[in-house]
């Protein structure tokens, strides 16, 4: 089966649009793996046993509080889910025209298959806070996101090359540095940005609705 790295056109958009959804969905059962390795979370969970245990007495009561605390964190789970692919995460996604396809300076590409898209990448410069700006240096940075492939052709050695398209697209355009940042579900993508000469130069948790996310950022210098 050939499989093509190309630019995002309009047509390719709900495809992309699954791509990223269904990378979301992959991602719920390991974050919800990852809240119960937390050691909060136990110590929380363990509080309210004994809480519900002292006010009622019943054995029952405490056994539904424990199934009951642990399927509100699965669903707290799904919601954020939820949130990233109906929320302000995926905004740009709602005009990918003007964001991946007027500017030299950013790209969108997708993969192929058997005229499927399976996967997705894209360039942008990097955005601007009160600690930086995409100039740091006087040097373009971009900034690399949705990296995403769906779940039943991972393994092919499609993000791979997905990445190095993508690294190709920020030398044509003048980058001289891309960052990204990632979580930690996403244990292999951060395994394959080490192995293409990504360094992790911080690890901090970020706010994300009521909760803090723990996260990576990497950085490749062109």
């Amino acid at each position: 089966m050939s499989l093509e790295i190309r630019q995002l056109t309009i047509k390719d958009v709900p495809g992309a649009w699954e791509v990223l959804k269904d990378g979301s969905n992959s991602n719920i059962g390991a974050s919800f793996r990852l809240i119960l390795t937390r050691q909060s979370t136990w110590i929380f969970a363990f509080t309210t046993l004994y809480m519900a245990y002292v006010y009622t007495g019943s054995v029952e009561v405490t056994v539904w509080t424990f199934i009951s605390y642990f399927a509100a964190i699965y669903i707290f789970v799904i919601c954020g889910s939820l949130y990233y692919i109906y929320g302000p995460p995926l905004a740009d996604m709602r005009k990918p025209k003007e964001t991946y396809m007027v500017q030299d300076n950013t790209s969108f590409l997708v993969a192929e298959m058997n005229r499927k898209i399976v996967g997705t990448i894209a360039i942008v410069p990097k955005p601007q806070t009160s600690t930086n700006t995409s100039k740091d240096n006087g040097h373009e940075i971009a900034w690399l996101r949705r990296m995403a492939v769906l779940r039943k052709y991972r393994g092919r050695g499609i993000a791979k090359k997905l990445l190095r398209a993508a690294i190709l697209f920020s030398r044509k355009a003048k980058y001289k540095q891309i960052d990204l940042i990632t979580t930690d579900v996403h244990f292999a993508a951060r395994n394959l940005y080490t192995k293409m000469g990504f360094e992790c130069i911080s690890y901090k948790p970020i706010r994300r609705l009521i909760i803090f996310v723990w996260t990576y950022e990497f950085t490749l210098q062109l």
